[in-house]
């Protein structure tokens, strides 16, 4: 984004030949139960989106391309087995780049970390693969967690999808743009002393901080291990069925 961004300055505009972008995660979890799309489908869809749109947006650090769409796959051979699975089975998902991966780089948003790729995976991490959700990449935020507005990302600021000259909030604010800008159903952000809260209130979405202790902070990089806090915003989802994952 140069000097010349005009305030007003919108997200580039979804694709009209993909409306499963524009859906939320309850109605692709429920439409995919159905047998009405598959979830390699929905995940191209929304890897679709994110070329089309994340070099204004830059909300994401690593896309998983190729991990998303074997994820996909594996759901989808599940369900024609007849294997009985969970309502977000299918589901894509933007995880904030604070969360040990193992297939993926984790980096905080630092320099510091750049190409690191963690031997584990976060306890969220696990839970939301065991879970059938598809890991769409690891999305920008404040280096370390230190921010509110991830313009402080070592890799350069997440834009707000509703006006690119704005900042989405932080430090969890590549996941609220990955999700205010229809790349992804599902954000993960964590939560110290608003970095959930905030960025969904900036970019008009749904966020929801746990009470303390509500979710593991295992493989969390934490800004503040006392205080952090992790879950899901989403524009509009069931939150009991990702609190039961």
């Amino acid at each position: 984004m140069n000097d010349e961004t005009r305030s007003g300055e919108a997200m580039p505009a979804p694709d009209p030949a993909s409306e499963l972008t524009r859906m939320t995660a309850a109605e692709l979890g429920a439409a995919m139960g159905a047998g009405q799309v598959s979830a390699l489908e929905v995940t191209e869809a929304h890897l679709g989106r994110i070329e089309a749109a994340d070099g204004q947006l830059h909300a994401f650090l690593h896309v998983a391309g190729d991990s998303a769409r074997a994820a996909a796959r594996a759901v989808d051979e599940r369900r024609a087995a007849g294997d009985v699975l969970g309502p977000l089975a299918g589901v894509p998902l933007a995880l904030k780049d604070v969360f040990t991966t193992t297939d993926m780089p984790t980096t905080c948003g630092s320099r510091i970390l750049e190409g690191w790729q963690p031997p584990y995976d976060a306890t969220v991490t696990r839970r939301l693969r065991q879970a059938g959700v598809v890991l769409l990449g690891k999305t920008n935020m404040d280096e370390f967690a230190m921010g509110s507005s991830t313009e402080n990302s070592a890799f350069g600021p997440s834009r707000n999808p509703w006006d690119l000259a704005r900042v989405p909030g932080g430090s969890s604010g590549g996941s609220s743009t990955a999700v205010a800008g229809f790349e992804a159903p599902l954000g993960i952000g964590t939560d110290t002393g608003g970095s959930i809260r905030q960025p969904a209130a900036v970019c008009g979405i749904v966020g929801v901080k746990p009470t303390y202790g509500g979710s593991s902070r295992y493989g969390l990089i934490a800004f503040a291990s006392s205080l952090a806090k992790s879950l899901p915003s989403a524009p509009a989802v069931l939150m009991e069925k990702m609190l039961a994952l």
